[in-house]
């Protein structure tokens, strides 16, 4: 096969999908596209940015359209096609890239995550969706507020099957399943699949297009590895990386580094505790090019497919061999050539070659003050004024407290507290003014302060 139209595709698939210069299906979208249009229930398998979204996309839109032997229409609440995924980020980047080509065929589509007011969703809720694109939390949540209802879906789709099971979704996912009438078409894709996630498609026909296992070793990805001799080394490193003027997705271990980086280096970021709108605008920025770096954790590791990205940066250890993959995935896809760069303290050296051989890549080694690195750096942006601040703070004294408390530095939270009174209060209109003794003041006086008049 060659190209879509030679997959027996609807002429209105075709054509979105050649106004967006995508003209010749993928390896896993040939290979699974057919069993899929003939209503076989499937298992995909494929390394991270080979397709998988179009590959359950096109079948599950083309039939829910054409396909005489499913319901032709839907109705409020009672949605006939169901996407699953991990997280809010994938849910509504995979809403947003099948928007239209649903459109094209009569189908209309909507992304049901958490950080959208259920309200807004009871309202969106009230007209009929065809293609639901859930996660499962605010998909369970929906259905016990009797909002939405899983007796009509016809086509069932679980994204990174493994993900949700990985990160405690298995009992939802479960519960999801268990509701799905059994006469469901169901198609399972991940870039890694074990046992445990094929019991959601039993009689599934599978095609695994990448060995078995999590393995970062992609063609046209070129793994590195810096070895630190300790956090000040690695923070200095960091701030260069987050002034490349190339593309460059950073990966931390935890909310409260990436916040700190981010307020260290003005750039932009995602974790779990920012809101929907936080995360949304964030990603939005880096994937439009007005950012060109993002700080993030493991929630953008299978969240965000955005082309062109040049450098994924790992600080420290990925929490697994999984995790590694998929951060290392966010960039060499779809052909493209890219680079992943890991910066490990050599205390875990042992460690994290173990960590590699499982990931199944044996990174180039890079010293501190190789040109090599510089290489890779490449060009560098001027430091914002966030970064400026957050350099005065670290030769200060107190600069921990500043850093940590948001204040620019020790020095100005000292400076704001001899403000608080004498000449700090003068420069600001204010002036002491003794209250009398007495009444519900008890004994002694109290010192308040009194706008001088303008």
């Amino acid at each position: 096969m060659h190209s879509f139209r030679d997959l027996a595709l609807p002429d209105q698939l075709v054509h979105e999908l050649t106004r967006r210069e995508l003209t010749h299906p993928t390896a896993i979208q040939q290979a699974t596209i057919p069993d899929a249009l003939s209503g076989a229930s499937v298992i995909g398998r494929s390394h991270t940015g080979s397709g998988k979204t179009f590959a359950f996309a096109l079948p599950l839109i083309t039939r829910l359209a054409t396909d005489e032997h499913l319901t032709r229409s839907s109705t409020p609440g009672h949605p006939r096609g169901l996407i699953l995924a991990p997280t809010r980020e994938l849910a509504v980047q995979i809403a947003e890239r099948i928007e239209d080509l649903a459109a094209a065929m009569g189908l209309r589509t909507l992304a049901l995550t958490g950080g959208v007011p259920v309200a807004t969703q009871r309202t969106q809720l009230a007209a009929p969706v065809d293609i639901a694109v859930a996660t499962p939390a605010r998909l369970l949540d929906l259905r016990r507020r009797s909002l939405l209802q899983l007796d009509a879906v016809e086509i069932f789709v679980v994204d990174e099957a493994d993900h949700l099971a990985e990160v405690g979704f298995a009992p939802q996912l479960d519960a999801i399943a268990a509701r799905i009438p059994s006469s469901a078409q169901r198609l399972v894709f991940s870039a890694t699949i074990d046992h445990s996630t094929r019991r959601l498609a039993p009689a599934a026909r599978i095609h695994e297009l990448s060995a078995p296992g999590a393995t970062a070793a992609v063609e046209g990805l070129t793994q590195w590895v810096v070895w630190t001799d300790s956090e000040e080394q690695r923070d200095q490193l960091v701030h260069q990386l987050a002034r490349r003027r190339a593309s460059t997705l950073i990966f931390c271990a935890t909310k409260h580094q990436v916040s700190r980086y981010a307020r260290e280096t003005g750039a932009c970021f995602v974790h779990s505790d920012r809101t929907q709108a936080q995360r949304a605008a964030a990603v939005e920025r880096f994937a439009s090019g007005a950012e060109p770096v993002l700080i993030a954790t493991d929630v953008a590791a299978r969240g965000i497919d955005i082309a062109n990205i040049d450098l994924v940066v790992h600080v420290g250890i990925a929490f697994d061999a999984q995790s590694f993959v998929h951060r290392s995935g966010r960039t060499a896809r779809s052909g493209a050539s890219g680079n992943s760069l890991s910066i490990v303290d050599t205390t875990y050296r042992r460690r994290a070659k173990k960590h590699f051989r499982t990931a199944g890549v044996d990174p180039r080694e890079l010293a501190w003050d190789s040109p090599e690195l510089s290489s890779l750096i490449g060009p560098l942006r001027q430091p914002r004024s966030s970064e400026a601040q957050s350099s005065t703070s670290r030769r200060g004294g107190s600069a921990d407290a500043g850093r940590h408390s948001g204040s620019p530095s020790g020095t100005a939270r000292s400076r704001g507290r001899s403000d608080s009174s004498g000449a700090g209060n003068a420069r600001r209109g204010f002036r002491p003014k003794k209250k009398k003794k007495g009444g519900a003041w008890g004994k002694g006086s109290v010192t308040t302060r009194r706008r001088i008049d303008q």
